[in-house]
């Protein structure tokens, strides 16, 4: 889903395209790189879109920004391009609805993210950081931000699903909240088989199981828990362990030493935990979190559509695939 892109004005994320050029030196060739409903989006915002694009993708990662670490990030230019200009076409549609960022809502903003560094210098500096030249530059994302986030918002209005909706999918889809039983077993790990036998009679006569696998269990993960193995679903251990776990009844040891490849086990089986299904009121706000995205998602294709836009990709200056 199109993330909100509030969290620019404090972590320095995704920019979005506008029509405005970046106040940076232009290059005599500047080649329209797209055209949004016969605008053209230049070669010179994209690359400064692009640059702060990879430099804070870097900086999340605690990576530096090098030639090398910068040029893997080549092959996803064509998809950041198309990105671009359909975000570009929904501020404009936002524009056109009349919610376009005041000018005191993007120094407000500004304001906010200046006040956690010491000097202006010290802003600069963290904005040239991520490929911004200038404090104007910053104003036009947060001006891209403030207006693309109020279409947004006013979209997710439109598309709240009913709780009756909410039901119905709840009830379409219960594999998806529904836990697996698990079988809760402790077990004892010994390297033979007449030891195993050996144990196996001490439990018949009455000997403490946990007591028995912290003295004599080579398994270190479980030992000193008593064997205890917690509680898990089928598919978790090794086939000849557990076709012998799930052939005892809660509260059983395994009869006879269980080989694997591990060595001898002694299996008890605690309990068994039932299936569950999570209940709709735990699940509900993630339903309707999903309904929401998949509908905005529709609606911002329906308007990238709606507005026509053509790409260049071939314009980017990318090499040429050997």
């Amino acid at each position: 889903m199109l993330r909100l892109l509030l969290c620019l004005l404090v972590c320095f994320g995704l920019a979005l395209a506008q029509q405005t050029q970046p106040q940076q030196v232009q290059p005599a060739d500047d080649p329209v790189v797209a055209e949004v409903g016969g605008q053209a989006l230049k070669k010179s915002y994209f690359d400064f879109e692009w640059s702060f694009f990879v430099k804070t993708s870097l900086q999340r990662q605690g990576m530096p920004a090098t030639p090398e670490s910068e040029a893997q990030f080549e092959r996803f230019k064509p998809q950041f391009l198309g990105r671009l200009a359909k975000d570009y076409a929904v501020i404009k549609a936002s524009e056109r609805a009349g919610l376009a960022a005041s000018k005191e809502a993007v120094e407000n903003q500004v304001a906010e993210a200046r006040k956690d560094f010491e000097s202006d210098e010290a802003f600069n500096q963290a904005l040239s950081q991520v490929g911004i030249a200038s404090i104007d530059d910053y104003r036009m994302l947060v001006y891209e931000a403030l207006t693309y986030n109020a279409y947004l918002e006013q979209l997710q209005e439109q598309v709240k699903p009913s709780e009756s909706a909410l039901r119905l999918i709840y009830g379409l889809s219960q594999a998806e909240f529904t836990t697996p039983e698990t079988y809760c077993a402790s077990h004892i790990l010994v390297v033979s088989g007449d030891e195993a036998i050996s144990l196996i009679r001490q439990l018949g006569q009455g000997a403490d199981f946990a007591t028995l696998a912290k003295q004599y269990s080579q398994d270190p993960g479980s030992k000193d828990n008593g064997g205890d193995l917690g509680c898990e679903p089928r598919g978790t251990y090794v086939a000849p362990f557990e076709n012998a776990m799930i052939r005892l009844k809660a509260g059983q040891t395994s009869r006879e030493p269980v080989r694997t490849e591990f060595g001898f086990h002694i299996i008890r089986l605690n309990k068994i935990e039932p299936s569950t299904v999570r209940p709709f009121d735990e699940v509900k706000s993630s339903i309707a979190e999903r309904v929401v995205q998949r509908a905005l998602e529709k609606l911002l294709d329906r308007i990238a559509q709606r507005v026509g836009i053509t790409l260049y990709p071939e314009r980017l200056g990318l090499p040429t695939q050997p």
